[in-house]
């Protein structure tokens, strides 16, 4: 994996190939569907973005969210993370509306687990407020900061130098 990503982005056939390469020593030591496959998953789903083949990217991407939804549950933080990692595509091709789904249920199970303004679900409202930028949902875009403002707010303070208000107002 990390040769992988020493080669993403410069070499994506030699970062295709250890991305494959990790995936099959996953597979050979953990058997097939296991959840150590995902980082793998993920990694070739992230090559196959940047190289817009955006297909083969959706499919990998959601091999490790179906993996981590049968290993850990649909409320799980895996699950989470895993959707998020999966908008990316999205997120390249400018196909905002797709993208919304997977990051409000992310945000959701985020919140069924850590309650609506803990700073660890931030990772998937972040990312939110970020596509609704993106897509120019202004409404959406200053509902979804002020509530990332809340939760940034209560976990650093007020004046914390963290928050820089100008991006998350």
């Amino acid at each position: 994996g990390l040769l992988g990503d020493y080669n993403l982005g410069q070499n994506s056939l030699a970062a295709q190939k250890a991305y494959e390469r990790e995936l099959q020593v996953a597979q050979e030591i953990y058997g097939p569907e296991s959840p150590q496959m995902t980082d793998a998953l993920q990694s070739l789903g992230q090559d196959a973005v940047i190289r817009k083949d955006y297909p083969t990217a959706e499919k990998f991407f959601f091999h490790a969210v179906d993996i981590n939804q049968k290993f850990f549950g649909e409320g799980s933080d895996k699950v989470a993370e895993a959707l998020v990692h999966a908008t990316s595509i999205y997120f390249a091709d400018k196909d905002y509306p797709k993208a919304e789904p997977y990051l409000l249920r992310a945000v959701k199970i985020d919140e069924a687990l850590y309650g609506p303004d803990s700073i660890d679900g931030a990772i998937p409202r972040n990312a939110l407020c970020a596509l609704y930028a993106r897509w120019q949902q202004p409404d959406k875009e200053v509902a979804c900061n002020r509530v990332l403002l809340a939760i940034l707010e209560k976990q650093y303070g007020a004046q914390s130098p963290v928050l820089d208000r100008k991006s998350v107002v």
